[in-house]
């Protein structure tokens, strides 16, 4: 499996100045939360995660299409769901 991409300070910092926010460290935060539903699907289901991954590697697949074949969801709808109900992958 592939590593998570993520949003670096500086690209987040430069983001910031386009768009005229405020708060840098908001795009900082998003940028080290957006993918936090990838780690609960991977804790909670590695093999079916991984079978996923592989999947979207073999059949040219994105991984959003791959999780919705494996999941009926993706991890962006996992993450917004976490973020909402306050749940956080590392404790069980």
């Amino acid at each position: 499996m592939g590593t998570l991409p993520r949003l670096s300070p500086s690209y987040a910092g430069s983001l910031q100045k386009r768009k005229g926010l405020k708060e840098p460290d908001e795009l900082s935060i998003d940028g080290l939360l957006h993918d936090i539903g990838k780690i609960l699907l991977v804790l909670q289901y590695p093999e079916e995660y991984e079978k996923a991954m592989n999947e979207s590697d073999q059949r040219g697949l994105t991984i959003y299409e791959s999780e919705k074949n494996h999941f009926n969801t993706t991890h962006a709808s996992v993450g917004a769901w976490m973020a909402q109900n306050g749940v956080s992958p590392l404790i069980s």
